[in-house]
């Protein structure tokens, strides 16, 4: 296995179906990780965000975010919310630290990264949990 773990999986197993591929992931015990958690299964369309090492996905509603830091950095392979527009955030390479942004949870292998980072404008996503 080498050295693919990103983070040893630990909280809700999570599959996001990309296209033909399945991309694996782990969601934490927040509020806003559980909040989602009873959304799945969902489809989504994912977007490039100019200028960031990420992909994000509009929620058409707001994930809970009590007891959680008012904000946070993002490490490669992280699964975020951006709680001001109400999105998900993939996180393909780490980004400073922003008030909004709530790490929910991380990509469970760094060999996942690359299909995240290479999800089209508009592509849907569909997540599941495991």
């Amino acid at each position: 296995m080498g050295n693919t773990q990103v983070v040893e999986a630990k909280g809700t197993q999570i599959d996001i179906q990309v296209g033909k591929k399945h991309v694996k992931g782990t969601l934490n015990n927040s509020s806003a990780a559980k909040s989602l958690q009873k959304k799945l299964p969902l489809s989504l369309a994912v977007k490039d965000f100019p200028g960031e090492p990420e992909k994000n996905a509009d929620l058409n509603f707001k994930l809970s975010t009590d007891g959680m830091p008012k904000g946070s950095a993002a490490k490669k392979g992280s699964i975020g919310y951006w709680s001001p527009d109400r999105r998900l955030v993939f996180y393909y390479g780490k980004v400073s630290y922003y008030q909004g942004i709530h790490i929910i949870g991380h990509f469970n292998s760094k060999k996942d990264l690359k299909t995240v980072k290479n999800i089209k404008k508009n592509q849907k996503v569909v997540i599941t949990a495991e």
